[in-house]
């Protein structure tokens, strides 16, 4: 049956490889390049791809732009915003390889962009790559969402401040790619006041919604240097108004340079 284009042996030993790709003689093709590194599974369309990861939880994601019902760019919010399914990595295959397109696959928080025709070695270089960056975060069970995102130690909240910062994060989710994003459009978000937004936040954790935000982006940005050469595509990415702007707060918080950290990480 299509969508479950399996033409090797199961293992539990092996990692799990969801591809969503409405050509089915690519799903082929690469079940056939992987099939000896992963357990491989299909989708045929975007929506199925969506139910698949929810249900299956993938180690890793090949995900198509283009196709029916919903696009790649759609299946990568929607399993990005879900709690179940936001650590998987996913890598975007396009047929264009334009400097918006990759942006706009950064901008919906893929792992990893990779234009069609697609070059073996580096595709299993990638997925390597991924597949040890979520090993890493998985070792350690204990490390909680906020410590995660922000930096913060849940510990130190009451279970209604962390809430309170958790649909604050929820925004920054889903919109902090957009540098127009402000504590007047956070505040609207949360369905409150602003002022009730910066007093509340600068109680409870000592800084001010914009200052999370940033630390937000930044931690963000941490992690989609390590898989993407253009500082400047990256700044952008995740909201920043110029890559000198980024720099500068990326050496401020982490006390190093974005080109440092990508090549000694």
């Amino acid at each position: 049956m299509r969508g479950e284009v399996d033409i090797q042996q199961s293992s539990s030993e092996l990692p799990n490889l969801l591809i969503i790709d409405d050509s089915e003689s690519l799903v082929i093709f690469i079940t056939e390049l992987f099939s000896e590194d992963f357990y491989c599974q299909s989708a045929s369309d975007g929506q199925e791809g969506i139910q698949k990861a929810e249900r299956l939880l993938p180690d890793i994601i090949l995900c198509d732009v283009k196709m029916p019902k919903i696009s790649g760019l759609d299946v990568v919010r929607t399993l990005k915003n879900n709690p179940k399914t936001r650590f998987i990595p996913i890598i975007l295959l396009s047929g264009y390889n334009t400097r918006e397109n990759r942006l706009e696959g950064l901008r919906a928080m893929a792992d990893d962009f990779l234009p069609k025709p697609f070059d073996y070695e580096e595709l299993r270089i990638k997925m390597t790559n991924l597949l040890q960056i979520r090993k890493e975060l998985q070792t350690n069970d204990n490390e909680d969402f906020l410590n995660i995102e922000l930096g913060l130690d849940a510990n130190n909240y009451s279970s209604d401040h962390r809430h309170f910062i958790e649909l604050m994060l929820g925004c920054f989710i889903a919109k902090y790619s957009d540098r127009k994003l402000n504590v007047n459009l956070i505040a609207e978000h949360m369905n409150i006041s602003i002022r009730q937004l910066q007093r509340k936040i600068k109680a409870i954790t000592g800084l001010s919604p914009m200052d999370l935000l940033r630390i937000y982006r930044l931690r963000q940005s941490s992690q989609l240097l390590l898989r993407h050469k253009s500082i400047a595509e990256v700044a952008e990415a995740c909201g920043f108004r110029s890559p000198n702007y980024f720099c500068t707060c990326f050496k401020d918080y982490f006390n190093i340079t974005p080109s440092y950290h990508q090549r000694n990480h």
